[in-house]
């Protein structure tokens, strides 16, 4: 009798044991989802770091001509995070409802208008690179202009890889999947850094480009790594897959992306405007 009373009061407490070990469990479902999202967003932050102390190799006016360049990029990229944003949350959807077919749907889609915002911008901004580093630079070294147009418009012509890299790793990470974005990044990162290296002050047969390459670097190391991510994927080895399908734009689809993604993007837009002004008026 007492065994039988002892098991019935341990199938009494269990629930509520069970009910305060949830959040832990929860907890650290969340901190595994979270860490590596966390360290992804310090090697793309980190990357930027090491670019500014190869330039500053070069003397004050390339740093000044990277500085100016930097501003603007922002705005851009903040821009094409709506996009990113917008496929996140609806490739999560899919995800949650546990519809491979609608994930496939959403990630072409996301491509297709990352590309088409992509080379909008990349249009605007090969135009617009001169108008806007002249107004940013507000009466300064003319020759940090100059630098700045030539690494400003090697970027905006990478456009492109940086949104499919952008979107890609988004719809990865709203899927669950947040390791392989940050194994991506790394390395890309590492990659990034050897070719700016190469590329800026020359080996071997390789010209010193300067500036220049340390943008030429980074839109290489960007190209490869969308080839690496379109592997991955198609590979179908990852959570997100391409499934056979058209990469038509999907006009409805494009509506619920931005709406989804724009508040977000026009914030973006508002915070690194005024810094953008603020150091035009310095």
């Amino acid at each position: 009798m007492a065994v039988a009373s002892s098991s019935a009061e341990d199938q009494r407490t269990s629930p509520t044991q069970a009910v305060k070990s949830e959040p832990i469990a929860l907890m650290k479902q969340v901190w595994q989802l979270a860490l590596p999202v966390i360290f992804t967003n310090l090697l793309q932050s980190l990357v930027d770091v090491i670019d500014v102390f190869m330039v500053g190799r070069l003397g004050p006016i390339a740093i000044a001509a990277v500085g100016l360049s930097s501003a603007i990029r922002m705005l851009v990229l903040v821009m094409l995070l709506s996009v990113a944003a917008g496929a996140m949350s609806l490739v999560a959807q899919a995800k949650g409802a546990r519809d491979p077919a609608r994930m496939s749907f959403v990630t072409r889609q996301a491509i297709s208008s990352g590309v088409l915002l992509s080379v909008g911008l990349m249009g605007f901004g090969l135009l617009m690179a001169r108008p806007l580093l002249a107004l940013v630079n507000s009466g300064g070294e003319p020759e940090a202009v100059e630098l700045g147009v030539q690494y400003l418009q090697i970027l905006f012509l990478g456009t492109p890889f940086l949104v499919l890299n952008i979107v890609f790793n988004r719809l990865m990470q709203g899927a669950g999947d947040t390791v392989t974005p940050l194994i991506l990044t790394g390395s890309l990162n590492v990659l990034n850094v050897l070719l700016n290296f190469v590329l800026m002050f020359g080996i071997g047969p390789v010209p010193a480009f300067g500036v220049a390459g340390a943008a030429m670097g980074t839109v290489l190391a960007r190209g490869l790594g969308v080839g690496v991510v379109f592997y991955v994927i198609y590979s179908g080895r990852n959570v997100i897959k391409l499934l056979p399908g058209s990469y038509r734009p999907d006009w409805q689809m494009f509506k619920d992306i931005f709406t989804i993604g724009v508040p977000s993007g026009v914030q973006g837009l508002f915070r690194n405007g005024s810094r953008l002004m603020v150091l035009g008026l310095v």
